[in-house]
């Protein structure tokens, strides 16, 4: 699965077979076209379990992806499969970890260096603001002062998803100290631009220095222009509540 965000490796022996490797593969949560509902896409090789689970938001549908497979790995034991951990030769695997048991929090799978672009990339707003720490700064082209703490990131990324068309990331590259740089391309207005996502992280893996660098100029004016306007009439409202 290309766009997968967590796979894990299991041994499973069948009555009267023997031992095999069977692979589980969760997708990364999409927006079903322009309707508010998510799916998430999760496969298991034991089967040929091919399947999409719906939510509310992308957790929710992740939520549901993963709850999906834990009941087609619990219907295997039912019917006397035996599933070990391939990581730890014959140990039962902990499906909880997995977050594939009952109740089990699906958000840590979310968490990560990976998570902003993931986000982005699926225009959940919501998960785009949980890659940041609480305390992150964001550093934008369109102000002198950088943007402090999630509440304000926040604001400024919701107002992005409305001016940005045909947003895309192009290139991912890694520095040895987990620094990485996403570059992108977009449109405002009527003006292509090419830009670039310089993220540092915390020690949670959490986003806490987040810059962002336009070209060429006429692109830089005109995102400058539907950014500036917003964040008046957002900076006006708050003042007016």
């Amino acid at each position: 699965m290309q766009d997968a965000i967590a796979t894990t490796e299991l041994f499973a022996e069948e009555p009267g077979q023997p031992r095999r490797s069977v692979v589980l593969a969760v997708g990364t949560p999409r927006r079903d076209g322009a309707g508010d509902r998510w799916s998430c896409r999760v496969k298991l090789s034991a089967g040929r379990v091919d399947l999409r689970a719906e939510g509310g938001d992308s957790l929710e549908a992740l939520a549901a992806g993963l709850a999906a497979l834990g009941e087609r790995l619990e219907a295997l034991r039912a019917a006397g499969w035996r599933l070990r951990a391939a990581s730890r030769g014959d140990a039962e695997p902990d499906l909880r970890r997995l977050g594939l048991a009952a109740g089990a929090d699906p958000a840590p799978l979310l968490d990560g260096p990976d998570a902003f672009r993931r986000a982005v990339e699926t225009r959940d707003l919501e998960a785009m603001t949980a890659a940041f720490a609480e305390d992150a700064v964001l550093h934008s082209p369109v102000t002198h002062r950088p943007f402090e703490g999630r509440p304000a990131i926040r604001g400024l990324l919701a107002i992005l998803l409305e001016v940005f068309r045909d947003f895309r990331y192009t290139d991912e590259l890694r520095a040895p100290d987990g620094t990485r740089a996403l570059v992108f391309r977009a449109r405002v207005r009527d003006r292509d631009l090419e830009g670039l996502d310089l993220l540092r992280f915390d020690d949670a893996g959490r986003i806490r220095d987040f810059t962002v660098m336009v070209r060429p100029r006429s692109a830089l004016e005109a995102l400058l222009g539907e950014v500036g306007s917003r964040l008046a009439e957002a900076s006006a409202g708050g003042d007016g509540g």
